[in-house]
């Protein structure tokens, strides 16, 4: 566990299982003890004036801290390039120079750093050339801070006094009892409600949104202009995640991408053309640093099928839904931390949005540790106890079967509850409370949280998908077609499910053709329900050995799987009576012995 909050309590619960010193090992002739160095660790890196990348202070965190642990033989070009650079397990350091290219960097803007308005500090933290173990110096004229031992005995767990540097300290039973007392920490740290948030959290991405510029030379023109750049404020604020900025030059951008040195910015520009009978609207975003446009689209519409109003909110709905989304899980889809180091908190909370949007991951636990780690570091991090009731409740469904499981759906209430408490109004807290609430079976109260989040963002396409496909399971079939396609209208990148339900949809009104042409991607996905109804789709076409092989090709990945559909059905994921027999007989029908 990194970082300032959690090494605070690491420390209260070490108190009692190491010795009160802990000199690190230095080239001055004066020791630094390790309870400096950490503090002139988090001084340095709370100073802007060190000329560092975010990505480059979570290499000198990482190899500080890993120092400090007593675990300098793991600081190697490979666990650094893993552990801080999200690179893969197949890295090569022989091919990929990134680790010493990037600590160069590091060398050199320490350096900078020492020489320069670091000048007066009293110990220093370096890199010594060739590796990438630090070494820690003291100023010949900086005092020695040592704390004396204390002369008072300790307590063993029978309550007999135990003098420091007894052997009990290292007895198994010993250490596992600083085990436990780690453990109890960490959950009192999650359950903390009051704590001052401490880290350097990378931050969301800032949108800066220039006035949308009119092609049209009238007071007509001007006025649509004008809505849509009122209609995209108030549609791409409602995300989570986002700060918008509304800039008139290119000098606002480019202050704000200095003052927000670990944040990424992004440009967005736009233009409308009125025509007789038609609107044209072309939106771009880019990389306020380096230009590079990312995203660029353009939306035609008709001027007399609907009010300007209209057409300026579903316009602005669409470009916020395809801003917000692809972005923030387009980058966590590249990222692989599996931890969650001291200010990386909104890197999990991407890393947990990919996870749910796209469940093929198969990183359910991993993103847990990493958001229960964020919220020990950030207790009033809402996003990320929505984000976390969420993994919950997916890790209570797709685990359902094992024993010795935690409560996932109760704690996934609990987290959600107290997303909406933090943030009383994002639609990404509500948004986890419906789906805890969907998953205890209150539905009665889900269908009131589904709602709030609705009126809270009408355009999230998330929102939009889950409260549909959740709808349509229960029986209200033609409400929850309509969110889910709506979903579908709004986002750039269709999700498995919409491909799932668009082809149950047709499979229960009887158009098995349509059904086949829709399933292949769900099916594709390799999640077992999506495999099961193409096997039935296949089967009700007359395609029987097509349909068995789907069904042999289902029990190599889930063995055993005709013994649990019904309930995954009906109790797991609530399906409606309807819609469990509708499956349960094509599944039949294909082959699969269900009971």
């Amino acid at each position: 566990m990194k970082g300032w909050f959690m090494r605070r309590l690491q420390r209260q619960a070490t108190e009692e299982c190491r010795p009160k010193l802990a000199l690190v090992s230095s080239d001055s002739q004066s020791p630094v003890e390790a309870e400096e160095a950490y503090d002139v660790l988090e001084r340095l890196l709370a100073d802007d004036r060190l000329r560092l990348s975010e990505r480059n202070r979570r290499f000198l965190r990482f190899v500080v801290e890993e120092t400090l642990a007593g675990r300098s033989e793991r600081i190697k070009s490979y666990t650094i390039a893993v552990d801080v650079f999200g690179r893969g397990e197949a890295f090569d350091g022989g091919q990929d120079p990134i680790v010493r290219i990037e600590a160069n960097r590091i060398r050199t803007a320490l350096s900078a750093y020492y020489e320069g308005p670091g000048a007066s500090e009293g110990i220093r933290i370096e890199l010594t050339k060739g590796g990438y173990v630090p070494t820690f110096s003291r100023r010949e004229d900086e005092p020695q801070h040592v704390t004396e031992p204390e002369q008072t005995s300790r307590l063993s767990l029978t309550g007999a006094p135990v003098p420091d540097g007894s052997p009990v300290m290292t007895r198994p039973w010993f250490l596992a009892s600083c085990a436990a007392a780690f453990a109890g920490l960490f959950i009192l740290a999650l359950a903390a409600s009051n704590w001052t948030d401490r880290s350097r959290n990378s931050g969301p991405a800032i949108f800066a949104l220039r006035e949308v510029r009119s092609l049209t030379p009238n007071e007509s023109g001007s006025q649509v202009a004008h809505g849509l750049t009122q209609s995209l404020v108030s549609s791409i604020s409602r995300f989570s995640g986002i700060r918008l900025v509304l800039i008139d030059d290119r000098m606002d951008i480019e202050k704000l991408t200095l003052q927000n040195p670990a944040n990424r910015v992004y440009a967005i520009d736009s233009t409308v053309r009125m025509g007789a009978s038609s609107m044209r609207f072309w939106w771009s975003v880019s990389d306020a640093r380096n230009g590079e446009t990312i995203w660029s689209e353009v939306i035609d519409r008709g001027s007399a099928e609907d009010a300007a109003e209209t057409i300026e909110d579903h316009i602005a709905g669409q470009v916020a839904a395809r801003i917000a989304e692809p972005i923030a899980t387009g980058r966590a889809a590249t990222f692989t931390l599996a931890t969650a180091p001291s200010g990386d908190s909104y890197e999990c909370v991407l890393q947990a949005r990919a996870q749910l949007s796209d469940p093929q991951r198969q990183r359910g636990s991993q993103v847990r540790h990493c958001l229960e780690q964020a919220i020990g570091f950030s207790p009033q991090y809402s996003d990320a106890w929505a984000l976390l009731a969420m993994t919950y409740v997916h890790e209570s469904t797709a685990l359902a079967d094992r024993t010795g499981m935690p409560p996932f759906d109760r704690m996934a209430l609990d987290a959600a509850e107290r997303s909406v408490h933090l943030a009383p109004r994002s639609s990404l807290a509500y948004l986890a409370l419906f789906s805890a609430q969907f998953r205890l079976g209150d539905f009665g109260a889900a269908d009131q949280s589904a709602q709030r989040a609705i009126e809270l963002n009408p355009n999230d396409p998330e929102i939009l998908y889950q409260s549909g496909a959740r709808a349509y399971v229960r029986g209200s079939y033609n409400e929850g077609m309509a969110r889910i396609r709506q979903s579908i209208d709004l986002t750039a990148r269709p999700r498995t499910g919409t491909q799932f339900f668009l082809a149950l949809d047709s499979y229960r009104l009887g158009d098995n053709q349509k059904a086949l042409e829709l399933i292949g991607p769900a099916a594709s996905s390799g999640l077992p329900l999506p495999q099961t109804l193409m096997a039935a789709i296949n089967a009700s076409l007359g395609r029987t050995e097509i349909a068995r092989s789907n069904v042999r090709d289902l029990l190599k990945v889930y063995p055993g799987y005709e013994t649990r559909l019904r309930s995954d059905l009906a109790q797991l994921q609530h399906f409606n009576g309807e819609l469990t027999e509708l499956i349960v007989d094509g599944a039949r029908g294909a082959g699969l012995a269900v009971r």
